[in-house]
């Protein structure tokens, strides 16, 4: 039996109506380089966009830490190899605790920045550059709950899977009501990666986690009202205050009734907002070059302005006078005073294998220690921001340099706070 002839067209036709709902992109973002052994071409990452590049830096970092709480733990054991049953008794629940945070995905630099800075991120609006794998810009979302964030990349490919993990999480909250014994066969109904079913599990958890946390806002709400409760009761130096007459009282409900269907109407908008701001229908994410034009026709509009391992990369492919334009344009971007988060290689002349070098044509004459000035608009840029602090992370400091190539390092750049003024 012959198959059908149109069966090729219409697999054709799928595709093309497929592709038209994926986004793309109009820069080149890959390179070829042929490999000289059996040779192959290999991609090149031209403006670092190495996919996953932040989680799998993370997991690694992750096991590394989980292994050495266990080796922790093993501690408690005697010379003879028994249990030492009081201090398991009294370190077990701190020991679950830590270890729940520890498989906790967090991404260190935020967690830094929100110390320093209380408040930085709560109900702000934020534009995270170069948002790569898309972690931390959910983060932002469910952790530190902003109000809004756009994760923009110039990778098309990054963009679309972030986009499919946010849409698994709006159709999980919409359509299956957070119900979590469906989740196996929710993902397993999906054709996703490996690495999207990952992170998506990660942020569940700890989604999952936050949602069980009472919220501070409740806390203080419930902490006000039973503040009221007690100086109504004690009006009048513990004296029960005298009725009223019937009159009166009857205009007393009919106006609280007044008020309360008012406070009912306020508290649905308000309750719709709040949805309306919450994660994940908070998080947008967007391929763009940040020098598109879209961009120069924004002003005031962001709150906090991310840069995580981005300005090498803008650096290397367009040359010092758009080094200085982006400071211009973040400028531009950030609503009075507002935050510029940047985190940099801290290398002088850029670290590059050798076959990359070709593509990046550009000469460089500025690098990290000009960035101050910069900010500054000392380079007659319009640029005016202030360098509120500044982070030198190192991992594995007490380690030999040779162990510390071998190893992956999570968080080991600078990181600089910049306000607007």
């Amino acid at each position: 039996m012959t198959s059908c002839v149109f069966k090729k067209v219409e697999k054709n036709k799928i595709w093309k109506i497929k592709s038209r709902f994926k986004i793309s992109s109009k820069d080149v973002i890959y390179g070829d380089e042929e490999e000289r052994k059996n040779t192959k071409r290999r991609k090149v990452y031209l403006h670092g966009n190495y996919p996953n590049y932040f989680y799998e830096r993370y997991k690694k970092c992750s096991r590394r830490r989980c292994s050495r709480a266990e080796t922790a733990n093993s501690n408690y054991r005697t010379v003879d190899g028994e249990v030492n049953e009081e201090a398991e008794e009294v370190t077990g629940v701190v020991e679950q605790i830590h270890l729940a945070e520890e498989k906790t995905i967090d991404d260190r630099r935020l967690e830094h920045v929100s110390n320093r800075i209380g408040g930085i991120f709560k109900g702000k609006v934020i534009l995270d550059i170069g948002c790569n794998c898309g972690v931390t810009t959910f983060l932002l979302s469910l952790k530190y709950m902003c109000k809004i964030v756009n994760g923009i990349d110039i990778d098309y490919s990054i963009i679309n899977k972030n986009v499919c993990i946010l849409r698994l999480f709006i159709e999980l909250v919409l359509i299956y009501s957070n119900q979590k014994h469906i989740i196996p066969f929710f993902l397993n109904s999906k054709n996703l990666l490996p690495i999207q079913k990952d992170v998506f599990l990660d942020l569940h958890l700890l989604y999952e986690q936050l949602r069980l946390r009472p919220s501070t806002d409740d806390a203080a709400n419930a902490a006000n009202a039973n503040d009221a409760n007690t100086t109504s009761v004690s009006t009048g130096g513990g004296k029960r205050p005298e009725m009223e007459s019937k009159n009166e009282t009857s205009k007393h409900s009919i106006g609280c009734e007044d008020r309360e269907e008012k406070s009912l109407e306020a508290h649905r908008i308000l309750g719709s907002n709040a949805e309306q701001f919450s994660f994940p229908f908070n998080v947008y994410f967007l391929c763009a070059n940040i020098f598109d034009k879209q961009f120069k026709e924004i002003e005031n509009k962001y709150d906090v302005v991310i840069c995580f391992s981005v300005l090498k990369w803008i650096h290397l492919n367009y040359g010092d006078d758009y080094l200085i334009s982006f400071f211009d344009l973040i400028h531009k971007l950030l609503k009075k005073g507002g935050y510029l988060i940047l985190e940099y290689h801290r290398e002088k002349q850029y670290r590059l294998k050798r076959n990359e070098r070709k593509f990046y044509v550009h000469k460089r004459r500025l690098n990290y220690t000009n960035f101050d000035d910069i900010a500054r608009g000392n380079y007659e840029n319009r640029c005016n921001m202030i360098l509120v602090e500044k982070t030198n992370f190192e991992d594995d400091k007490d380690r030999s340099s040779l162990q510390r190539k071998k190893r992956v390092g999570m968080f080991n750049r600078t990181l600089c706070i910049y306000q607007k003024v």
